[in-house]
């Protein structure tokens, strides 16, 4: 009869070289979520700049314009920042639903997929 006998060392052995590659995979794939994360907050920060330097110089014409229309330019500003006002207060009424939420769900997504 025979016995099969393990190799306790090569067990050990294989144990470790297994624990040490998948702690190696998941630190890879940690830096590639992460990487994937930092470079769309980069990118869109950069877009997001572009933007509001464009809304900026937008608003100012338009206030302006605004402004000529109305007979004083001091109206045209205050115009435009009465409808900013009305916009913000909507922003603050539903930011968890509008910014929170689709924010933390894009995280998520971009954490859990493989």
């Amino acid at each position: 009869m025979e016995e099969s006998r393990f190799d306790t060392k090569t067990v050990l052995e294989n144990i470790e070289a297994y624990s040490k590659t998948s702690f190696e995979l998941f630190k890879l794939k940690t830096v590639d979520k992460l990487a994937d994360i930092l470079s769309g907050i980069a990118s869109y920060s950069v877009l997001l700049v572009f933007i509001l330097m464009f809304f900026l110089v937008g608003n100012i014409a338009f206030a302006l314009w605004l402004g000529e229309l109305s007979g004083k330019l001091l109206y045209g500003f205050l115009m435009l920042t009465g409808l900013y006002a009305g916009i913000l207060l909507l922003f603050i009424l539903f930011r968890r639903k509008w910014i929170k939420e689709p924010i933390a769900n894009t995280l998520i997504q971009k954490l859990l997929k493989d």
